[in-house]
């Protein structure tokens, strides 16, 4: 996590959770289906012959898929622009981008979300990090540390941060929010 503070904006950009799992299981088709992607499209637009296998289709429509969610698991990060009354949030694998804009004076009921288990138990603990690596395809929705409410609606933000970045960032969006309110 990295936060870079000015008298007027204030920057966090947090690099997303690995799931290694997900990196294994979308990267390496991906590596894969890439090249066979690009020969399929050469092949086309050479010969003009757009009477391809109907498996062309799905390396077309699948490849980019695997690609960019791949990318999101190796270079993704969300970052957080605060600047006058706005607050810019992005997430970004670094070709696509996703750009929100919050209004200040419309968050309410900013808080931290922690992990909740039944129990202590090995197999509480398990079930309930099994469920997280499941809900983080695609692209981590609806997943976040801290959450806030906008316009009647549930914002979840920044998946990657570890408990003790939860709470300083927590604290700062917090201090941010009230001196711009005021």
């Amino acid at each position: 996590m990295e936060i870079f503070k000015t008298e007027k904006n204030t920057e966090i950009i947090v690099p997303v959770t690995k799931y290694w799992m997900h990196l294994f299981v979308f990267g390496i088709p991906s590596i894969i289906m890439v090249p066979f992607c690009v020969i399929i499209i050469f092949k086309i637009i050479i010969t003009l012959n757009f009477n391809i296998p109907q498996e062309g289709y799905g390396f077309l429509l699948l490849t980019p898929i695997f690609a960019n969610y791949s990318l999101w698991l190796f270079n993704g990060k969300e970052i957080l622009f605060i600047e006058n009354d706005l607050i810019e949030y992005v997430r970004t694998n670094g070709i696509i981008t996703i750009r929100r804009n919050y209004e200040i004076r419309k968050i309410k009921n900013i808080v931290t979300k922690e992990k909740q288990f039944k129990s202590d138990s090995f197999i509480d603990t398990t079930r309930e990090l099994i469920k997280e690596t499941q809900r983080a395809f695609p692209f981590w929705l609806n997943m976040g540390k801290i959450k806030f409410q906008y316009e009647n609606k549930n914002i979840n933000l920044f998946n990657g941060l570890d408990n003790h970045e939860m709470i300083e960032v927590y604290e700062i969006l917090k201090m941010e929010i009230e001196n711009r309110n005021k």
